[in-house]
């Protein structure tokens, strides 16, 4: 067993560095292949952490909670037989007037060859008050 210096040297010159030496910064922007993707990546992140920020400076360090807790409640609520719809998290965001790619472009079940169904229609269903279409 030959554990000269030398070989030790050998070793860790060659050796591939680790992650968790790098850091997350580094980790973080090797995800990335360009600087403006990270920046378009986490835009609505950093606007949202800026309007926290501005409401809690302004309104006080209660207000950035209440909004945070309305929109963990509001993102797990959708209108029945309406596919995608975050109305009440849009609202809260401000993201109601904005048109997006999947407005626009609705998803292939929303299609017109589809029977929709009312709101009724589907709770009906859902607690099986009616047969399912």
């Amino acid at each position: 067993m030959n554990t000269s210096p030398t070989t030790k040297m050998e070793t860790k010159a060659h050796a591939k560095p680790s992650v968790s030496l790098l850091g997350a910064d580094m980790e973080e922007s090797m995800q990335y292949s360009h600087p403006v993707e990270s920046i378009q990546q986490n835009f609505d992140k950093n606007i949202l952490a800026i309007r926290q920020d501005f409401v809690a400076k302004t309104f006080g360090a209660h207000l950035p909670l209440r909004l945070k807790m309305e929109q963990e409640i509001l993102s797990h609520f959708r209108l029945p037989g309406v596919h995608n719809s975050m109305l009440g998290l849009e609202t809260i965001r401000g993201n109601d007037d904005v048109l997006d790619f999947p407005d626009m472009l609705r998803d292939p079940i929303a299609h017109e060859d589809a029977p929709m169904m009312s709101v009724h229609q589907v709770m009906e269903t859902r607690l099986g008050l009616a047969e399912p279409a």
